[in-house]
């Protein structure tokens, strides 16, 4: 992937200032490549994310296209769950988008669910 514009950069950066957006990040790799990291705010509705992203993105990223299914993350430090969204960008995977939630009680007697938090 080619080094990020400044247009992108601001991009990214006015993604940050939507409601249902609590961060977001970039990271230049070594290797040249860029990864973009979107966190959603807890509960938000997917569909209210990805038209935000679909808003703010797609004239400096057009055809993004999601890669996968996607996975699952359980937070403990904030008690939160996320789906893992990986979305591309000519052909390379350019963004994770962690779609949070609030995560379920555990109930202890439930070790299925224990060990499914515990990788």
């Amino acid at each position: 992937m080619k080094p990020l514009t400044a247009t992108q950069f601001a991009a990214i950066q006015e993604l940050s200032n939507h409601p249902c957006i609590t961060y977001t990040e970039v990271e230049c790799l070594g290797s040249g490549l860029s990864q973009i990291t979107i966190k959603s705010t807890i509960n938000a509705e997917w569909n209210t994310v990805d038209q935000a992203i679909n808003d703010e993105l797609d004239e400096v990223f057009p055809n993004l296209e999601y890669h996968g299914r996607p996975g699952n993350f359980y937070n403990p430090g904030d008690n939160t769950d996320s789906d893992i969204y990986f979305i591309d960008f000519e052909g390379e995977t350019l963004i994770r988008l962690l779609m949070r939630r609030d995560a379920k009680p555990l109930d202890f007697s439930d070790w299925e669910e224990i060990l499914k938090r515990e990788g």
